[in-house]
């Protein structure tokens, strides 16, 4: 056994769209077990903040726009796996303040509840133990020990080059467990409410390989994008309970890795979804153990919901029939077993009525969905014909009807009755013989002065233009002719003056370079 054996900590590093620190959009990870580095990942984020909120200053830094995550995870499940790492290993940080203070601010702004975990500060370690050094930037303390860090400010690498720092200090004292660095322990909970705590030894019974709630972060599913899901296998039994069923999974199912679980999906004729959209049918709900709050409508659990299960919400209350499972229940179903409980349909609440699971008998069928929805009931006769002879099959007291109540006869690339729009009309005067024209229902045409624009008004401001370049091009000869006083200034060692003409010619700089922005956007109209 290593004599490290108590090294066991998770390095993360964050990067952000702009200068908000909710902005994050890469988080890197690193894994260390017993002194070692044995996994590492860099996790592209939707920003929070949303994706037109990169800044030119931060994609010169990571190099990473909105076209490179706009089909990331967002923020509400990569803080989720981060915290299930946190609620087990303490994280490290190279100025851990930035990142902690990055996750908080990102789970505010995502309407998420950051949740409690220890974070150690590599560079309050490294300027506690080393104040010889220079400088204590991540870079120079990679260099200081041997650490390669090639490109500085990727999450991943940072994160690496975190742990193997770490590591290398830990060696250089001596010590073999964490809380031998930071005897007073790490910084617990938000900033405002910061407090220390002591470090615990990290229990090192099981290997990292073993622990799939880590794993998970890791697994293939972080890496795959909405277009490389796996297919539903055409020849798959029609008469599986997931069989045509769009299956979006939130949060941790039983710590089994999340791609394995989509490749059963499709292998039994389901859909796995990377996302919740207006096709998913089932959502599974792998961070609850009961379905109450979720279906509740109740405004203090709606606060701790994730960012798949707020919209299979929205989407059920808008009338599109969703069927939430527990991970429990989720595992019988996918064995094509039938779930006592765990399974509840989402949609609206009655005022002033406590929800209640909905019970077999009282299933509604897909005609009196698409009658609520505004359309006429279905025909019996024209059902969807992949349906396989289920509809109205229920699971003991689970209420779960596979396909009764999907889609139905709706089809799947089409809007549905209570998502179609019927275009704005109004009155427009239409000629009626020689009388005053009646008011007629029809298109209103566009106004013909709508966008017109006003010709003088135009050739006014290009004269203006003009004028305000050759004004801007005095002022450009009067900052030339600064810079040449200053100069003979400088040289006869006049201070007060040269004082005077900077101070001159960065005004006559700065009225010269507003001048010509401004008249060359008027001359061009």
């Amino acid at each position: 056994m290593s004599s490290f054996s108590g090294l066991d900590f998770v390095a993360v590093d964050m990067e952000t769209a702009n200068a908000q620190r909710a902005s994050v959009c890469a988080v890197g990870i690193a894994l260390v077990r017993a002194g070692e580095v044995v996994a590492t990942e860099k996790i592209l984020v939707q920003p929070p903040t949303g994706l037109d909120s990169f800044s030119a200053l931060n994609r010169g830094i990571h190099g990473i726009c909105a076209e490179d995550v706009k089909d990331a995870p967002a923020w509400d499940e990569v803080a989720g796996q981060l915290e299930v790492l946190g609620s087990q290993l303490p994280l490290v940080a190279h100025n851990a303040a930035f990142d902690r203070g990055a996750y908080e601010a990102a789970c505010a702004e995502a309407g998420r509840t950051a949740q409690p975990m220890e974070w150690l500060d590599l560079l309050e370690l490294s300027r506690r133990l080393r104040p010889d050094f220079r400088q204590h930037t991540l870079p120079v303390l990679a260099e200081a020990y041997g650490v390669t860090l090639e490109n500085h400010h990727d999450a991943e690498q940072d994160a690496r080059a975190c742990a193997e720092v770490l590591v290398a200090i830990a060696k250089e004292q001596g010590v073999q467990r964490l809380g031998e660095l930071w005897p007073q322990g790490g910084q617990v909970g938000t900033p405002a409410t910061a407090r220390r705590r002591p470090s615990v030894p990290t229990p090192t019974s099981e290997p990292a390989e073993d622990d799939p709630s880590r794993q998970e972060w890791f697994s293939r599913a972080s890496k795959t994008k909405a277009a490389d899901m796996p297919k539903a296998v055409a020849g798959a039994d029609p008469s599986h309970p997931l069989h045509g069923e769009h299956v979006v999974i939130s949060g941790p199912v039983q710590g089994r890795d999340r791609y394995k679980l989509w490749e059963r999906i499709a292998e039994v004729g389901g859909h796995p979804q990377k996302n919740v959209t207006k096709k998913t049918t089932v959502l599974v709900a792998g961070n609850r153990d009961d379905l109450a709050g979720l279906v509740s409508g109740d405004a203090a659990v709606a606060v701790n919901m994730t960012t798949k299960e707020r919209k299979a919400t929205e989407y059920a209350a808008a009338g599109q029939p969703i069927r939430a499972m527990t991970a429990a229940a989720f595992m019988e179903v996918l064995g094509g077993q039938e779930p006592e409980d765990g399974v509840s349909l989402l949609g609206r609440r009655t005022p002033g009525v406590e929800p209640t699971e909905v019970q077999p008998e009282e299933a509604p069928s897909a005609a009196a969905l698409a009658s609520e929805a505004g359309d006429a009931p279905v025909p019996a006769d024209d059902r969807r014909e992949d349906d396989g002879g289920r509809a109205g099959r229920t699971y003991g007291s689970s209420a779960y009807t596979p396909s009764a109540l999907r889609r139905s006869r709706f089809d799947d690339d089409g809007p549905r009755p209570w998502e179609r729009t019927e275009p704005k009309r109004s009155r427009t005067p239409a000629s009626y013989g020689g009388g005053p024209a009646p008011h007629q229902w029809g298109d209103a045409p566009a106004s013909q002065q709508q966008g017109r624009p006003n010709e003088g008004v135009r050739v006014a401001k290009k004269i203006a233009g003009v004028v305000m370049m050759l004004v801007a091009l005095f002022c450009v000869l009067m900052t030339a002719a600064g810079i040449g006083q200053v100069v003979e200034d400088l040289g006869a060692g006049d201070s007060g003056d040269v004082a005077i003409g900077v101070g001159m010619t960065a005004v006559f700089a700065l009225i010269s370079i507003w001048l010509a922005t401004k008249a060359l956007r008027w001359m061009r109209g």
